[in-house]
């Protein structure tokens, strides 16, 4: 009976593993997968924001799908109408989607609020239906915080490297900015945000080769042995 049981969680387990890889998010030609910091630029006097393509990595159409925002800092952009589509809805929630099999959707857009230049706030989103849940971080900035102009501000370096399982992390950026680590997979292993001059510390990393920096900018070689 016990071998059964393990049996049936491990296929669970696989199951909701499965389901987390099924969507994706395209944002200027890169791929987000779940779990990501998309950080995203708003153009000056926008009320709207579109570029962030949902794309379905499997054979079947991905239907009754739901695109929900939560706030978690609100720094003077604010989303307040989803639109799939031509159905807005000013909501958490937008109206329901089909993404078809193998392609991306396109169809979709925020309306936004900008208060005022040097904005910026972070939303948690999912894109889900009753089969497949997939969340992501969407950090939203306007032209004036753009990404390219924040990296060339931007410092980040490790020590020790290589490793023994244990770095710390020296920053000094202007911006609050979001620090990633990634595994020789590609798979996110830390990310957390950063701004000013100081230091963090990141644990217990097994032993490979790592890439750290700030996202969407170059990353570095982090080695662990």
């Amino acid at each position: 009976m016990k071998k059964i049981v393990f049996f049936a969680l491990l296929l669970c387990s696989l199951t909701v593993l499965n389901a987390q890889n099924q969507l994706s998010i395209v944002y200027n030609g890169n791929v987000y997968n779940p779990g990501d910091t998309l950080v995203t630029v708003v153009e000056p006097d926008a009320s709207q924001f579109h570029g962030l393509i949902i794309r379905n990595n499997t054979s079947n159409d991905l239907t009754n799908l739901v695109f929900t925002k939560r706030l978690v800092e609100n720094h003077g952009i604010d989303i307040w109408g989803l639109c799939t589509g031509m159905q807005c809805v000013q909501s958490d929630n937008s109206a329901k989607f089909t993404v078809p099999a193998n392609d991306d959707y396109a169809d979709f857009y925020m309306d936004v609020m900008i208060d005022d230049e040097h904005s910026w706030s972070l939303y948690e989103i999912s894109i889900h239906n009753v089969e497949v849940v997939c969340d992501f971080v969407l950090r939203m900035q306007d032209f004036a915080l753009g990404i390219n102009e924040v990296v060339a501000r931007s410092s980040v370096s490790v020590y020790p490297n290589p490793s023994q399982g244990q770095v710390n992390v020296r920053y000094n950026v202007e911006q609050p900015s979001t620090l990633v680590v990634y595994d020789a997979q590609g798979r996110t292993i830390s990310q957390q945000t950063i701004c000013g001059n100081g230091t963090t510390a990141i644990s217990n990393l097994p032993a490979g080769i790592y890439a750290y920096g700030i996202a969407g900018s170059q990353m570095h070689k982090l080695i662990v042995k």
